[in-house]
């Protein structure tokens, strides 16, 4: 049996399906600074995810997901800007979709 589609069907990207869903994008949109970009990849890393948790603290105040969600991003923090470090990008985003739930910041590092 082979999968067939309609005649008439519309190729959605992955964010318009998270709208249709109603999924939402819950982190942090972080810029790194030239200062952050000039440091090793793990040290820059480290120092991000410290920073990091400054600002998820509101974050993990909103009640369980909150915390999941600032626990989820902190944790995956280091990893994140180690890659982006090393790989001379200088914009990246960190956190998780949780359905009907919008939160996000943009930080600079």
């Amino acid at each position: 049996m082979e999968m067939v589609l309609p005649a008439s069907y519309a190729v959605i990207e992955e964010e318009e399906m998270m709208y249709l869903d109603g999924g939402g994008f819950v982190g942090l949109h972080i810029n790194l600074s030239a200062k952050t970009r000039g440091m090793a990849a793990v040290v820059a890393g480290g120092f991000a995810a410290g920073v990091v948790g400054w600002y998820v603290k509101d974050l993990a105040l909103t009640g369980p997901w909150g915390a999941g969600a600032a626990a989820a991003i902190t944790a995956t923090t280091a990893g994140v800007v180690g890659y982006a470090v090393k790989n001379k990008l200088k914009r990246i985003s960190v956190g998780v979709n949780i359905p009907f739930v919008s939160w996000s910041k943009t930080v600079t590092i």
